[in-house]
C-alpha cells in the first residue's frame, strides 16, 4: 500500500511524499522482499538524483543485497552501489578524524563532559535493548505456557529464546524488517565488508592508513561504560595527529576524485578539493587538486577564479603535464602523435639492424634520440641498437663504452639486462671493464675509474671531445678525412664518431703506432 501511495504522489510532483512513502514501504515489506528491493531501489535512485549519497547508498547496498544477476541494469546498480559506499567511507572517515582532532583541543573538564555524555547515552540505549529483549522474552513465555494449553503443535515448550518458535520467528520478522535478507556470516550488516577503523594502540604504516581509510567498523577494546573506550581514539600526541591529518588528506583526494571522475558531480567535486584546500594547503596532491579546481571553475565560467589555479599551477609547476596541458589544449593528442611517430622510427631502426644494415641502424636511431630527447621508454632501446651496430662497424671498445652509459644511465630500462648480459661478456672475452668491479643486475653505482693504462709505446688514438650543439660531427669527419688524404695518406687512417651523452661527441682518428706519431699528428692538425 506504500509503494501504491508513493507512486501517486509521484504523479503528482510531491517528492516529500514520495520519499516518506518509500520509507515506510521498505520498512513494512518484512516478508515481501521482491517490494522491499523495489522500493529500496526506487528510493535510492531518488536520492542519487538530489546528491543525497549518504542515503542512497543505504538503500542501494539493501537492494543490491537481494537482487538477482538477471535484473536489469544488474552490474551498473552494482557498481553505483561500490562507488557510493567508497564515498560514505571517505565521508566519514574526514568527519570523524575532524571530531577527533576536535576533540584533542579540549581540555580535561570539557573532553570528560562530553565522553560521559556519551556513555550515559550509550547505557540508556542498552537498557531500552534490554528492556525490548525482556518484553520479547516474556511474549515467548506466554505462548508456551502449559496451563493455558498451546494450540500450536509447532511452538517449542522452551523457555530460551532460540528454542520459542513464535519468538524466533518475531525476530527473524523484525531483523528483514530493518536490514533485509542477508546471508549468515561475519559482518552481515555489511555488502561490502571490511574493518573500519583501527585505534592508536597499532603502529600504522603507509599501507594500514590505506586499509583504514577502506573500512567501516570501529574495533576497539575495552567498555563503552568507561572513558578510556572513547580516550583511545583521540589523537594527543604529534605521532598520532600526523596519522588522523594523513587519512584525512586521502580521504579528501579520493573523495574528491570519485565526485568529479566516477559521478560527474562538479558541485560536490568543489565543495570537497575546497575544503581540502583550506584545511591542507600544502599536501602532496595539491597540484592534482589546483587543476581539478582550475578545470571546474572554467567550465562553470568563473574565469577569475580559474585564472588563480592557472597561476598556481605555471608559478609552481612550469614543467608538469599540467602546466603543459594547460599552456596547449592539444598537448595529450600531441604527445600521442609524436609517440606514435617516435614507435615508427624505432621499429625501422629495429628493421634495418635485424637486416644487418647496421650503418642505418645508427642512423635512425640518432635522429629518434634528436627527436624525441624525452621519451623515456625508447631512448634506452635506441641507445641499446646504436651500440650492438656500432659494435659491427666499429671496435669492441666503442660497444661497450655504449653500453657502460646506458647501464649508468637507464638501468631500470627494460633492455637493461640484455645490456648487462653484453657487458659481461664482453668483460670475460675481451678483459674490457672499468675497474675491476663488473656491472651486474643490481649494481647501479658506476664507479669512473680510467680504463688504460700509460703505454707510450703501443696504438694510440687521437681524441677530440666536441659539443654537438656548437659543431656539425659529420662536416668535422668530412673535413678531418680530407686533410689526412693529403698530409697522411700513406697511414691510412680512420676517422670515427661516438656520442657520449645528448650534448658531446667523442671523434677519434688512427690508428697510430706509437704515441709520439699520435703527436705528431695532433701538431700537426
Amino acid at each position: 500500500i506504500y509503494y501504491a501511495l508513493a507512486q501517486v504522489a509521484k504523479k503528482d510532483g510531491k517528492d516529500t511524499l514520495v520519499v516518506f512513502y518509500l520509507r515506510k514501504s521498505v520498512s513494512s515489506s518484512m516478508t515481501n522482499n521482491a517490494q522491499k528491493t523495489t522500493s529500496s531501489l526506487q528510493l535510492a535512485d531518488l536520492y542519487f538524483d538530489q546528491s543525497n549519497y549518504m542515503d542512497a547508498q543505504a538503500y542501494y547496498d539493501t537492494a543490491v543485497s537481494s537482487l538477482p544477476k538477471d535484473f536489469p541494469d544488474y552490474e551498473k546498480i552494482k557498481a553505483r552501489a561500490g562507488i557510493l559506499s567508497e564515498i560514505v567511507v571517505h565521508i566519514q572517515v574526514i568527519d570523524l578524524q575532524d571530531s577527533l582532532q576536535h576533540l584533542a583541543t579540549l581540555d580535561t573538564t570539557k573532553l570528560f563532559a562530553i565522553i560521559d555524555q556519551m556513555i550515559a547515552e550509550y547505557v540508556e540505549e542498552e537498557e531500552r535493548l534490554e528492556a525490548e529483549k525482556e518484553e520479547l522474552q516474556a511474549g515467548g513465555i506466554a505462548f508456551i505456557d502449559p496451563n493455558r494449553g498451546s494450540k500450536n503443535p509447532n511452538l517449542n515448550t522452551g523457555k530460551w529464546y532460540f528454542y520459542n518458535a513464535a519468538a524466533l520467528g518475531f525476530g527473524r520478522t523484525e531483523f528483514q524488517k530493518k536490514w533485509g535478507t542477508r546471508q549468515l556470516m561475519d559482518n552481515w550488516r555489511l555488502t561490502d565488508k571490511k574493518p573500519v577503523m583501527q585505534t592508536f594502540e597499532t603502529e600504522l604504516t603507509e599501507d594500514t592508513i590505506s586499509n583504514t581509510i577502506d573500512s567501516l567498523v570501529v574495533a576497539k577494546k575495552g567498555s563503552p561504560r568507561f572513558r578510556e573506550y572513547y580516550l583511545a581514539d583521540i589523537p594527543r600526541t604529534t605521532q598520532q595527529r600526523l596519522v588522523s591529518d594523513s587519512m584525512m588528506v586521502e580521504a579528501f583526494h579520493s573523495l574528491g576524485f570519485l565526485y568529479l571522475e566516477e559521478l560527474r558531480d562538479t558541485s560536490s567535486a568543489l565543495n570537497t578539493y575546497v575544503d581540502f584546500q583550506g584545511k591542507f594547503p600544502d599536501n602532496n596532491y595539491r597540484l592534482e587538486t589546483w587543476y581539478a579546481l582550475y578545470k571546474i571553475y572554467q567550465s562553470n565560467g568563473n574565469i577569475e577564479e580559474s585564472d588563480f589555479y592557472k597561476g598556481l599551477i605555471l608559478g609552481n609547476y612550469p614543467e608538469s603535464i599540467y602546466a603543459n596541458v594547460i599552456n596547449d589544449p592539444d598537448y595529450f593528442i600531441k604527445l600521442s602523435q609524436q609517440k606514435n611517430e617516435a614507435a615508427a622510427l624505432y621499429e625501422k631502426a629495429y628493421s634495418a639492424y635485424t637486416s644487418e644494415q647496421y650503418l642505418r641502424t645508427i642512423t635512425y636511431a640518432e635522429k629518434g634520440m634528436e627527436l624525441y630527447p624525452n621519451d623515456t621508454s625508447l631512448i634506452p632501446k635506441f641507445l641499446f641498437l646504436r651500440a650492438m651496430s656500432l659494435g659491427v662497424v666499429d671496435v669492441p671498445d666503442s660497444l661497450y663504452s655504449s653500453l657502460y652509459y646506458i647501464a649508468g644511465k637507464y638501468p631500470t630500462s627494460p633492455v637493461g639486462p640484455m645490456v648487462r648480459s653484453v657487458m659481461r661478456t664482453l668483460e670475460q672475452e675481451y678483459g674490457m671493464g672499468y675497474g675491476t668491479k663488473a656491472v651486474t643486475a643490481t649494481d647501479t653505482t658506476i664507479v669512473k675509474m680510467a680504463p688504460y693504462k700509460y703505454a707510450p709505446a703501443t696504438t694510440h688514438l687521437v681524441m677530440m671531445v666536441i659539443l654537438s650543439s656548437d659543431v656539425n660531427i659529420n662536416a668535422l669527419k668530412i673535413r678531418i678525412s680530407d686533410f689526412d688524404k693529403k698530409y697522411f695518406e700513406l697511414k691510412q687512417l680512420k676517422v670515427k664518431s661516438l656520442m657520449l651523452d645528448n650534448d658531446r661527441s667523442l671523434v677519434t682518428i688512427g690508428n697510430f703506432d706509437i704515441e709520439a706519431e699520435a703527436g705528431n699528428y695532433l701538431m700537426a692538425l
